[in-house]
């Protein structure tokens, strides 16, 4: 009679870790000697959920009082793949002989999505495995198990609270009414709720001992609050998964927590999304713990643990339409303004005239050199041109460009002088045609309306910019 010497499971690249949704890859390896008789080789991939315990209830009778055991369960099946590697093809008992040698029979199938992630607790679990099984004619059926590990991933970054900081406190009186004294505070902070395994939690907080009594320490702890949910009840376990420790305060004394490190091992993701039989949370805890007979001060604050570590919203966090960032930073500049740019030393009049200019007129450009073009071509018209004793008239009539500055007021005259060095020519050039002749006949009175009204503009113009 042949045996079987080698009988296992072999994943694709040597992967036994899947997400929902992938591709679980391999084949069964069979070593024979000296062949064998079998019924068929099969495979068979099963993922399900189970949580049981059991209490002890005293009965009703009042005569024969005993307690009664009562047991408590809950299943859950996500998928059962089975496969076919070898069977016999007739429906009579012949076996199939195999010879001596090595086999492999490859096997694939696809995860369901929407799986929770692999959970081992102390009354449930879920659980992933692959099973291969040859069925002999006599004897017991060889048999190899290999579990995978299902991770289902948990972007943090999805979560509304996960980048928001959480603080509480919390106070206890240590004595009685008759000998009470100060009162022990603890104030807790942490700077956001959501984080990843090997991460570490900043613990920050205030410990006050206004009692007469010591401290012995105080301790910074991430606990694990597994629920499991069976048919007609419901049970919860809490245990300690990490922790850090300060050392005593003396009374009337205060400590701080400072920033002190809390790194998360490797953990499950909040919640087991995809079971509805076991439920998963995380807490930090700063708790304090007086010497002598009293009870411990501890004040909680609920976290959420991922796979995907969160993104810093001052750089990669989108906002809307991809402009939260740039508002931010603006509202950041606008506070750091210099006092000199404040409103204080104007009147109200050199406030709102500015304001109004800018309604008028919209389009005029902030710098000065970008209306050049416009002077130059108005400047054609020569001092000869003109007709004789035609420059009285326009100096008695025609604004010059110093009464526009005289009619500025005074806190702003050093930004709208910016045209006090203009040459007699120029200002001649610019005299004749605001008064609109012309020796061909042209009438060129909107050139000058447009250049006063310019000239206005810009002095209002260059006063809102200085505000």
């Amino acid at each position: 009679m042949g045996k079987l010497s080698t009988f296992k499971i072999v994943f694709a690249k040597n992967k036994d870790k899947y997400q929902p949704g992938d591709d679980v890859e391999g084949h069964v390896a069979i070593e024979i000697k000296d062949g064998i008789k079998v019924k068929g080789i099969f495979l068979e991939c099963v993922g399900e959920a189970s949580v049981g315990w059991s209490e002890s209830q005293p009965t009703s009778s009042e005569k024969n009082r005993r307690n009664h055991i009562r047991h408590y369960k809950a299943n859950e099946t996500y998928f059962r793949f089975e496969k076919i590697l070898m069977k016999r093809t007739t429906a009579r008992r012949d076996s199939i002989a195999i010879d001596e040698g090595s086999y492999m029979y490859p096997f694939s199938f696809r995860l369901p999505n929407n799986i929770p992630s692999s959970f081992e607790g102390s009354l449930g679990h879920i659980r992933y495995w692959i099973t291969g099984t040859v069925e002999k004619v006599w004897g017991s059926d060889h048999v190899v198990k290999w579990d995978i590990k299902v991770t289902n991933p948990l972007d943090v970054n999805m979560e509304k609270d996960a980048l928001v900081a959480q603080s509480d406190s919390s106070e206890a009186i240590l004595c009685c009414m008759c000998c009470k004294t100060g009162p022990i505070t603890c104030d807790f902070h942490l700077d956001k709720t959501g984080y990843i395994p090997g991460e570490a939690i900043k613990i920050r907080g205030r410990i006050n001992n206004g009692s007469n009594r010591r401290i012995a320490c105080t301790t910074a702890r991430l606990m694990m609050h597994t629920d499991y949910h069976a048919e007609s009840k419901s049970k919860s376990d809490v245990i300690c998964v990490a922790e850090t420790r300060r050392g005593a305060i003396k009374a009337g004394c205060e400590d701080l927590w400072q920033g002190n490190p809390l790194v998360v091992p490797d953990l499950n993701a909040s919640f087991l999304r995809g079971c509805s039989i076991i439920g998963l949370s995380y807490w930090v805890e700063l708790v304090v713990h007086p010497s002598g007979p009293a009870f411990d001060l501890k004040v909680p604050l609920r976290v959420i643990l991922g796979t995907i570590a969160t993104r810093n919203p001052a750089h990669d966090a989108p906002g809307p339409s991809g402009l939260g960032n740039q508002l931010i930073n603006r509202t950041s500049h606008r506070k750091s303004l210099p006092v000199s740019h404040s409103f204080k030393s104007q009147s109200p009049a050199s406030v709102s005239a500015p304001r109004a200019g800018i309604n008028e007129l919209p389009n005029v450009p902030e710098n000065p050199e970008e209306l050049e073009p416009q002077k130059n071509s108005l400047s054609v018209l020569s001092p000869s041109m003109s007709s004789p004793g035609q420059d009285d008239r326009l100096q008695n009539s025609a604004p010059s460009i110093s009464s526009l500055n005289a009619s500025t007021p005074n806190n702003t005259t050093t930004t709208t002088t910016y045209n006090n060095n203009s040459n007699t020519s120029s200002s001649n050039n610019h005299l004749t045609a605001a008064n609109g002749i012309n020796t061909n006949g042209v009438n060129t009175n909107h050139h000058s309306n447009h250049l006063t009204s310019l000239k206005h503009g810009r002095a209002r113009r260059r006063v809102s910019c200085h505000q």
